[in-house]
């Protein structure tokens, strides 16, 4: 079963990045980069919470949160100040 979860998941990630060049998402804009690379590491790293024993936020549900929460967030940040 190993093999064909590697398969699935990188599908998966590699229609995410397809989606994401034919968007023309600029992930020279920090807000985009924060976003995407915050949901890479919590998806790749497994991240769990436990809500209680009957419910959990699990992998791409708490990937796909925090993305949401994160471009709420970071839209009010003035970003002049965070430019290179």
């Amino acid at each position: 079963m190993g093999g064909v979860l590697v398969l699935l998941f990188g599908l998966i990630a590699g229609n995410g990045l397809k989606v994401m060049i034919e968007a023309k998402v600029d992930l020279t804009n920090m807000k985009n980069l924060i976003i995407v690379a915050s949901m890479l590491v919590i998806g790749l790293g497994q991240a769990e919470i436990v809500i209680n024993d009957a419910s959990s936020l699990t992998v791409i549900s708490l990937a796909v949160l925090v993305g949401i929460i994160l471009n709420a967030v970071l839209h009010v940040i003035p970003w002049k100040s965070l430019k290179k």
